[in-house]
């Protein structure tokens, strides 16, 4: 009975936050658009510089190795592709991608050399700041009043260091970090005793909760999209781009010191975009299967979480797996001893996913009631059924650049891959798919 109530007090303040929402779509006036940087105390702590690519393409970071402070959360999307358009694309292309040559690897080739991440990025807007002496309550009513999932922190220029040693300041600005939606519900699962007590603690503390914000990539906006997509294949989620200021056209990667009217992110949702826009120059690549790409383990089923998992165990268990941003809801295992917890699983029936973006626009009480309930009550009660939202799936033999329309038009980052059963055996990311089509342009006489 209580837990009913409790769903139902839950169901108003989600009504209520997104009402919210609509009335207050603009920002506070005191609270201005800006990217962010994440503060660094000082070379004499350690850092280690990780390198993808020879010289000229490099892009790097320096990340510290105590504090591990979080990089930026894009809250834009590219606007030049519309929802609808992805609808209207025939993503059939099992037959059609196995007839398409070696010259259209070589064009694709030559449009990602050709297009630089700044003409991405000059449709986009920037990212919404909150100040450092924001509170985490603070955070989360500017996350609900612009219907966003991240807020960047800043604070005083010359008072912070950002990734790789670049300065980037507008006016007299300078970027902390960036405090996510998962960042708060994750401080809020670790105070469950102290309910209260949670949401006056300075957002700055709270920075790094959740792997996704531990790192910052800043590129030049003159790096071209094939430089880009190295980095973005292998797990970098978003870069910070100047846009409109002094960059050195010369210098591409993260040691430039930076000063710019604007700054944007661009994310691996971008890219796959445009790859998306330009199908038929792929090659042969969105024609293959996702089992011929290599993107399924077969031994290995993804890690999955039963639906009747307690909700702050599920939080708790995707930060402890090298911070999971999304995790699949599968059904609960015949044959558990009567009063045992829920344990996570490898693989099982799919019925659904817990992301970050499940926690849009809910308010502090809406988040502190979420901590006593499992995970299947929370997303049947975000999705307003009596079972969650359907998940995003394809199957071993789905072509590439079919599951590549199912994520854009469904506006995921990962698709999970099922057999003819509906049990889990795979995942596929934005990162594989990147990848898979960077492999493709560097070795197409292989891949054919």
């Amino acid at each position: 009975m209580k837990d009913c109530q409790r769903l139902r007090a839950l169901k108003w303040n989600l009504l209520a936050n997104r009402i919210g929402v609509q009335q207050r779509s603009r920002p506070s006036a005191h609270l201005t658009q800006h990217p962010a940087l994440f503060h660094l105390p000082g070379p004499s702590d350690g850092y280690q510089e990780i390198t993808w690519g020879d010289p000229d393409s490099k892009a790097a970071l320096l990340s510290h190795n105590a504090l591990q402070r979080p990089t930026l959360f894009n809250t834009r999307h590219w606007r030049s592709f519309h929802h609808r358009e992805a609808e209207n694309l025939n993503f059939q292309v099992t037959n059609r991608g196995a007839e398409l040559s070696q010259s259209s690897s070589q064009a694709m080739e030559d449009i990602l050399h050709k297009t630089k991440i700044g003409d991405l990025a000059m449709t986009k807007g920037r990212v919404i700041s909150v100040p450092e002496t924001a509170t985490v309550l603070d955070v989360l009513h500017t996350l609900t009043a612009n219907n966003i999932t991240a807020v960047a922190v800043a604070g005083s220029a010359n008072h912070w260091v950002g990734a790789g040693g670049t300065y980037i300041t507008e006016g007299q600005t300078q970027y902390i970090g960036i405090v996510s939606v998962l960042d708060v519900v994750l401080h809020i699962a670790d105070n469950v005793s102290s309910p209260r007590k949670d949401m006056d603690i300075l957002a700055v503390n709270i920075i790094g909760q959740s792997d996704e914000s531990r790192t910052l990539w800043t590129l030049s906006p003159n790096t071209t999209l094939l430089e880009a997509m190295e980095p973005l294949s292998k797990g970098v989620h978003r870069f910070l781009v100047p846009v409109g200021g002094m960059a050195d056209p010369s210098v591409t990667g993260a040691e430039t010191v930076e000063s710019a009217p604007k700054f944007v992110f661009l994310t691996q949702t971008d890219i796959v975009r445009f790859l998306l826009q330009n199908l038929d120059m792929l090659g042969p690549v969105v024609g293959r299967t996702v089992e011929s790409l290599g993107l399924i383990d077969s031994g290995i089923p993804p890690l999955a979480v039963p639906a009747n998992m307690a909700l702050v165990d599920v939080l708790r268990l995707m930060r402890k797996e090298g911070g999971l941003t999304a995790v699949a809801v599968v059904a609960p295992m015949n044959g558990i001893t009567p009063g045992s917890q829920p344990k996570p699983m490898r693989g099982g029936q799919i019925l659904g996913t817990l992301s970050a973006s499940d926690f849009r626009g809910l308010g502090p009480d809406s988040l502190r009631t979420l901590t006593d309930f499992s995970v299947s009550q929370f997303l049947m009660t975000m999705s307003g059924a009596k079972t969650p939202r359907a998940p995003v799936t394809c199957r071993p033999t789905t072509p590439l650049g079919t599951m590549m329309g199912s994520a854009i038009t469904s506006k995921v980052h990962r698709v999970w891959v099922v057999n003819d059963d509906g049990w889990l055996v795979g995942v596929v990311t934005f990162s594989d798919i990147i990848r898979a089509v960077r492999q493709e342009i560097r070795t197409p006489h292989l891949n054919a």
